[in-house]
């Protein structure tokens, strides 16, 4: 553990993605890792790997909520760090399906819900993708107006359903 202490979050790297331990940790659930490293290597939480993802956004699409929470708490504006898509943690968690994580971002953070992406997909546009209806319907009754927003492909939120074959979405 004194090694850990010692180095840096890029010595830290554990995948070839670029992943960092607390990349991993974060997507597993595994908070006291975090808070270890939170404590060691305070730098590690905002590292970003190859695609500019943080451990926020492993956390989220993966719906670990209690760590995602503890990231928020002590990662100033962690929940707008953006990958080289320009996706959210938002983005990842309708992606995933985690509608317990949707709620929490529009708890403490509601304008995340509305965060375009770089090819104007909002979190809405990733759940109707994969069919998720639960944040669909949640999404709808907080932030109506998001789902009619057009990506720059002029898709809305019930086109990406349908051409994913998401019929549930669109009925």
């Amino acid at each position: 553990l004194d090694a850990l202490r010692q180095m840096d979050s890029d010595t830290l790297r554990a995948t070839i993605n670029g992943d960092t331990l607390a990349h991993i940790a974060a997507a597993e659930g595994h908070q006291k890792v975090i808070q270890y490293l939170h404590e060691v290597v305070p730098d590690t939480l905002r590292t970003k790997n190859i695609n500019n993802a943080t451990p926020t956004h492993n956390a989220a699409v993966e719906g670990k909520l209690e760590v995602l929470e503890y990231l928020h708490e002590v990662v100033p504006n962690t929940l707008l760090a953006v990958d080289h898509n320009g996706e959210t943690p938002a983005h990842w968690a309708a992606q995933g399906g985690h509608l317990e994580i949707i709620q929490y971002l529009y708890e403490v953070l509601p304008e995340t819900l509305s965060t375009l992406a770089n090819n104007g997909d909002t979190p809405a546009h990733f759940a109707a993708d994969e069919g998720h209806l639960d944040i669909i319907k949640f999404i709808h009754e907080v932030v109506p107006k998001t789902l009619w927003i057009r990506n720059k492909d002029g898709w809305m939120t019930a086109s990406c359903a349908e051409d994913n074959d998401q019929s549930a979405v669109v009925d």
